[in-house]
């Protein structure tokens, strides 16, 4: 017993240490990949919030300069005239009014004192009356402020407001922006200072969270300006949070945040990704804040422990799979035949282990050239052998393009013990290059006390082609961004304008600089922005791709506030990590100036309107006489066949009664277009009576009907109460019976199947759907819809004629109304119409 154990342990312990070194290379190539990506995402929300602080920064900077400027033109000297100040005042609390973001907007002379200042007062700004303003000489910025040179322009520190030596309550955190205001001989006459409200900074930077991280804004001294929680914020400012900073928490964090400018640091703690943000401005501040992305242990080890464990039961299995082989294969060993047999047994296993992985695995020399001992399948078809013989006649350097890396990879090998995922080229012996991805270990052979490597080759060439492809993907969509005929506005879900591209700033006026970050309702009339943002909201609890202006009239505004006819299409673009839509804007002026020519051009054709009519309604009368003749045939046909059935259908055989059966339904599926044609005609031909009709009383008649006739639905359906309207009951009801049967069916798949009946109001113009969430449509074939015989599924899954939707379109038209529909497949679809 005791050689048996000895057996056991000499074949079990190196083939478990071979697994074991495979299965945790392979574990720690996944794991480098999924840290990889989780650096990536890190660093891209550290970029987007710097560059959101820096945009935001930008244009205050901006406005002060403009606003100092004007304070310039208005004249200095005069200022002090209560009607100079009045008009100043004026332009200060329109300018808050629009942008919304200044707490405070204040011109101070040369001594400190304020002469004019609006308080934004939570979003209804107002002048202060002179008696209340105050002497602010004493005030760090202001004597910051009024040193300044012309040109120049003083950023405070970010921090809470004050008043009457407190802080406000709730907290209302404030950056001071100060510039000076100098004649034309360029004395100072005093100077300008913005209060900017820093909430929507912080909002900014809040913004980038999505994978787990959190987002923080920290100042030089390590005070959280946005930190982990409320209660850690502002410990600079507040008694009671003076040692709740960055610096104190994380300490050797911090020393490293700041010694760089930017960089990243994995540690127990969790992973810290940070750039440093510097206001521009022409006075060397010293002044930066830092913005951090923080991943905490947890969330690391979220995305990591699974993998690590799947590869743990992988390696238990795989123990108590060769641990059972092993034994079994040493107790039998006495038995030299059994026990050779049983030795191939175990050798395939192993082989099968190995061959089955889809990573190259070799062992080999160390030397000048190096030659494989061993090396499994996927090695063989990764280097284009014919045979693993064939691989290992030729020397490893063979394999490799640059034989300096080569040497270098074995050395490192040799002084590290083992190395782990070494990317380099490498070649097949055809000459293909590809990529690879190698890790190994060294170890001393027992037999001949030679060192040699076991190692394991991963082809990462679509791994880096997909990288590649997708930096040009992203240089093409510049590209067509650019060369784009119309304008393009990318806005996200907040509404703020992430991205425009040039023919924007042609048609708009604006700079993409001063587009990017606004609201998209810069761009729509005054008149009109109200309006927008609801249907902004709206349009995001359903964000379909959808063209506007084509029913009713769209305007837009440019910088210089001239309106402009345009045409919108919205194209969603939805990912885990962001929600933007894209508009493309066209202008329609041109488009316009034609449509007025066409409508002279109508009125031409108008002339020939009338003999059209007269031939349609002749065609119309011929298709009802057609439709009409050709019933008799038919029922004929129908009954003779059901007559040779009965009475002569035991002596025909299967065949012939299957052909009288297929021609039984062909006579009754024509019948059934027969009606459906002269249904159509009746609507055509009808006159029109126009009364007073309830429309929601007509919809639950037809619901009703429907659900009598198919009670093991479930379904909901949704009338709303109180739609009157004026004209012919009869058309209406046909048109609501075809719209309703048509949802009834189309939602037939889904359990959770749901129509709707109701109004909406479009420029005061009532107008009428019909909604559900079933099979939906291509919006692509959508002028199909309404057309004879038109249908868009197969009859085999949604029976029907196509004539429903044509005789939908004849009543409205016969009410001089419109009908229209929008769907998407899977999503189901909604008919409008107006009467």
């Amino acid at each position: 017993m005791h050689h048996v154990y000895r057996r056991f342990l000499s074949l079990f312990v190196p083939t478990m240490l071979v697994l074991g070194v495979v299965l945790y290379l392979l574990h720690r190539m996944q794991a480098q990949d999924v840290e990889r990506k989780l650096g990536y995402a890190q660093w891209r929300a550290v970029y987007s919030a710097q560059g959101a602080v820096d945009s935001a920064l930008s244009g205050v900077v901006a406005d002060l300069r403009y606003l100092a400027d004007r304070a310039a033109l208005s004249g200095p000297p005069r200022l002090e005239a209560s009607t100079e100040r009045r008009h100043l005042a004026n332009d200060y609390l329109a300018f808050a009014a629009r942008k919304r973001v200044y707490d405070q907007i204040r011109y101070l002379n040369r001594a400190g004192r304020e002469v004019v200042r609006v308080n934004f007062d939570g979003g209804h700004p107002s002048i202060v009356p002179d008696d209340q303003l105050q002497d602010k000489s004493g005030r760090y910025y202001v004597r910051r402020g009024l040193a300044l040179k012309p040109g120049q322009i003083y950023v405070s520190a970010f921090d809470l407001n004050t008043e009457h030596g407190k802080i406000e309550r709730p907290f209302k955190p404030t950056i001071r922006f100060v510039a000076p205001v100098v004649d034309a001989h360029a004395a100072k006459r005093g100077i300008v200072v913005f209060n900017y409200l820093g909430a929507g900074l912080l909002a900014a930077v809040q913004q980038e969270i999505g994978f787990g991280n959190q987002m923080w804004l920290v100042n030089r001294r390590g005070f959280w300006l946005h930190g982990p929680v409320p209660a850690d914020e502002w410990g600079f400012m507040l008694s009671d949070r003076r040692r709740r900073t960055m610096a104190y928490r994380y300490p050797r964090v911090w020393h490293t945040v700041t010694s760089k400018q930017a960089g990243a640091l994995h540690t127990r703690r969790g992973w810290f990704t940070f750039m440093r943000i510097s206001p521009e401005t022409d006075v060397p501040q010293g002044r930066y804040w830092i913005v951090v992305s923080y991943l905490p242990p947890r969330e690391v080890a979220a995305h990591l422990v699974p993998l690590r464990d799947w590869y743990l039961k992988l390696f238990g299995a795989a123990t108590l799979i060769l641990g059972a082989t092993v034994w079994a294969f040493a107790r039998l060993i006495g038995r030299w035949r059994e026990a050779e047999t049983e030795t191939g047994r175990a050798h395939k296993r192993y082989a099968d282990v190995i061959n089955n992985l889809n990573v190259g695995i070799y062992r080999k020399t160390v030397g000048s050239e190096g030659r494989f001992l061993e090396v499994n399948d996927a090695l063989v078809q990764m280097f284009e052998a014919g045979s693993r013989a064939e691989l290992m006649s030729h020397p490893v350097s063979d394999l490799h393009l640059d034989p300096a890396a080569r040497q270098a990879f074995s050395d490192r090998v040799m002084e590290l013990g083992a190395v782990t995922g070494e990317e380099m080229e490498m070649r097949t012996l055809h000459g293909r290059r590809f990529w690879a991805r190698q890790s190994a270990v060294a170890r001393v052979d027992g037999t001949t006390d030679d060192v040699i490597l076991d190692g394991v080759i991963a082809d990462i060439t679509a791994h880096r082609d997909a990288e590649l492809a997708l930096r040009d993907s992203e240089a093409r969509f510049r590209g067509l961004l650019e060369t784009a005929p119309d304008g393009i506005v990318i806005v996200n879900r907040e509404g703020r304008i992430d991205l425009v591209n040039s023919q924007a700033e042609q048609l708009f006026g604006y700079s993409r600089t001063e587009l990017v970050g606004c609201l998209v309702e810069l761009l729509v009339p005054e008149r009109l922005r109200g309006v927008h943002v609801h249907r902004r909201t709206d349009y995001w609890k359903q964000p379909v791709a959808r063209s506007l202006g084509q029913r009713r009239e769209l305007f837009a505004r440019r910088r210089d506030g001239s309106e402009f006819p345009i045409e919108v299409s919205l194209s969603p673009h939805l990912t885990e990590a962001e929600h933007v839509v894209v508009a493309s804007v066209r202008d329609l002026t041109e488009r316009r100036k034609a449509e007025v020519e066409i409508r002279n051009l109508n009125a031409e054709l108008g002339r020939h309107g009338a003999e059209l009519e007269v031939l349609n309604k002749e065609l119309e009368s011929f298709s009802y006489s057609v439709s009409h003749d050709l019933r008799a045939p038919l029922r004929a046909i129908d009954g003779f066949s059901q007559a040779l059935l009965e009475d002569y259908g035991q002596a025909l055989d299967t065949t012939a009664r299957d052909y009288l059966r297929r021609v039984r339904a062909g006579v009754q599926r024509m019948g059934e277009l027969i009606d459906d044609l002269l249904r159509l005609s009746r609507v055509t031909r009808a006159e029109l009576n126009r009364e007073a009709v309830d429309l929601s009383a007509l919809a639950g008649d037809v619901v009703s009907e429907l659900s009598s006739a198919d009670p093991g639905r479930q379904i909901e359906c949704a009338i709303a109460p109180g739609l009157q309207t004026q004209g012919d009951r009869r058309l209406l009801r046909v048109a609501l019976k075809n719209l309703l049967s048509n949802a009834w069916k189309f939602t037939a798949g889904r359990s959770d199947g749901r129509v709707e009946f109701g109004a909406e109001q479009n420029d005061g113009e009532p107008v009428y759907f019909v909604r559900d969430n079933g099979a939906g449509f291509d919006m692509a074939y959508v002028d199909k819809l309404f057309g004879a015989f038109q249908r868009l599924h197969d009859v085999r899954e949604f029976p029907g004629s196509g004539i429903g939707l044509a005789t939908v379109k004849r009543a409205v038209l016969k009410h001089g109304g419109r009908v229209w529909a929008e769907g998407r497949v899977g999503c189901g679809a909604t008919f409008f119409f107006t009467l």
